[in-house]
């Protein structure tokens, strides 16, 4: 499917400066999550910081202690000040909280082993109780230190931790190691997503069972294949986006389901990869382009400098996805985050600039 050119919007006419998370200019590996439309977290690996007022202010936060060499592999603020980390060479160790990062009740995760040597994902749910983990085997191979995973598994604990119980795994194919934010994901304790392998699972009864998704125009023709994707966001249960290789964007309305291509915006379309994909409502959402040519496992954002003009550049769809436009063309982000009808926000690249994005 051909796209459209990509309109310039006015210049700043979407854009409306925050605040500055404090820190270190530069730092291109600065993320920010937001739970509801007032508290958010920004992490870069090793800091945290919090904020109540929707990004106007922020405070330092406390991770829990971690070696000196380890940085947080996955993360996520959940409403009522509560959120979890995942942190260690492996991603080994998981940690909850309750009072804004105050304090961390830490949770034990299944054994690893040869066969389940790396934690590849994490979703808990805000109750502090039920979560899901996603653990491969990790190995490197001769070509350019490139990691693969193979096979991986799907666990659930209903007791933060105590007891885990295993609910799924796949085949010992090789997959390399890059896999989407978040690669799992769990609305309510029964309706959730999982990227493993190169496949796309749900499931509508808690992990019992999975599902797997189709892909109508795949360009490889099987409409059980589709390229490699980094970004994913749904906006509930059944509506969600995939963005990634080549610009490519996916849109499912059912969940459990089929997806259909979307048009990419023009500059993306097989000039970069996806970066950063999110929306605010079933049509109103923004892109994040980004090169992957030199890709940084350990970085959240995969995000490069290297890749040319148009790498990190911010783009707007007020249709669903069908079309997209410029927002600003002067400008250069890592990752924009969503919250369903409580705003969008957007980190400019060096400066930590935090930006609401505001729609048409």
């Amino acid at each position: 499917m051909k796209a459209g050119p990509a309109k310039a919007a006015p210049q700043g006419s979407r854009l409306k400066l925050v605040g500055t998370i404090p820190g270190p200019e530069g730092d291109s590996a600065l993320s920010v999550d937001f739970a509801d439309s007032k508290y958010g977290w920004a992490l870069n690996g090793t800091e945290l910081w919090l904020t109540t007022d929707g990004g106007v202010t922020w405070k330092r936060g406390v991770l829990p202690k971690m070696e000196d060499d380890s940085e947080v592999a996955d993360w996520r603020p959940l409403t009522g000040a509560r959120g979890w980390v995942s942190w260690g060479h492996a991603g080994e160790h998981l940690a909850f909280t309750e009072d804004a990062g105050r304090s961390w009740r830490e949770w034990a995760l299944p054994p690893l082993n040869w066969s389940e040597n790396v934690v590849g994902g994490v979703w808990l749910l805000p109750d502090g109780k039920t979560g899901w983990v996603k653990i491969g085997a990790m190995f490197n191979t001769h070509l350019e230190d490139t990691q693969v995973l193979l096979g991986e598994s799907i666990y659930r604990t209903d007791d933060a931790g105590k007891r885990w119980r295993k609910q799924w795994s796949g085949p010992r194919g090789d997959v390399f190691l890059t896999q989407p934010n978040p690669s799992l994901r769990f609305f309510d304790a029964l309706h959730g997503f999982a990227y493993t392998q190169n496949d796309y699972l749900c499931t509508s009864d808690g992990g019992r069972t999975w599902t797997r998704a189709r892909f109508r125009d795949a360009p490889t023709g099987d409409e059980g294949n589709y390229d490699q994707m980094y970004s994913i966001f749904f906006l509930n249960a059944k509506t969600g986006w995939m963005f990634g290789e080549g610009g490519e964007i996916w849109r499912t309305s059912v969940g459990c389901g089929t997806w259909e291509m979307q048009r990419h915006p023009d500059h993306v379309r097989n000039a970069s990869d996806g970066c950063s994909i999110a929306f605010n409502s079933p049509e109103h959402g923004w892109v994040v382009e980004c090169d992957r040519r030199e890709p940084d496992f350990k970085n959240r954002d995969l995000y490069s400098s290297a890749g040319g003009p148009e790498i990190g550049g911010l783009y707007e769809t007020n249709d669903g996805g069908r079309t997209w436009s410029r927002a600003e063309p002067q400008r250069k982000f890592s990752r924009v985050d969503c919250v369903p009808s409580g705003g969008c926000w957007a980190v400019e690249v060096g400066s930590r600039k935090l930006y609401r994005l505001v729609g048409k």
